[in-house]
């Protein structure tokens, strides 16, 4: 039974579907992303893969998607696809994120955010 909690080394981003991108690559950037936002939040990772609807998680979720697609450029269709989720979805989240950026305080977590994420990617 597939609890969509990747085993360990064998990274998995499900989405509610619980589909796999397929591209190893880029499970392990949303990993990452999933990881650090997580972190940041104090929301389990478990969490954020879960098809929960709490506001809180939504807003992480969509954090983690937003960064996902800035700071390693996928494409809308490779972030859905990795997340498990619509296209659509993916767009919304990103729209939403930079809509929120124009308040100081969250536009400077989203750039730590950022730069945490980027940092571990030129290290791994």
């Amino acid at each position: 039974m597939d609890t969509g909690v990747a085993a360990i080394g064998h990274p998995a981003v499900l989405g509610p579907n619980n589909r796999r991108s397929g591209d190893t690559r880029i499970d392990h950037r949303c990993e990452r992303v999933l990881g650090a936002v997580a972190s940041l939040l104090k929301i389990p990772v478990r969490t954020l893969k879960s098809p929960g609807r709490g506001a809180d998680v939504c807003h992480a979720r969509h954090i983690a998607i937003y960064l996902t697609h800035v700071v390693f450029g996928l494409s809308l269709s490779q972030a859905a696809t990795a997340f498990g989720l619509h296209r659509s979805t993916i767009s919304h989240a990103c729209h939403k994120i930079e809509d929120l950026r124009e308040d100081a305080e969250f536009d400077r977590l989203i750039d730590n955010l950022e730069m945490l994420v980027s940092d571990q990617a030129k290290g791994a």
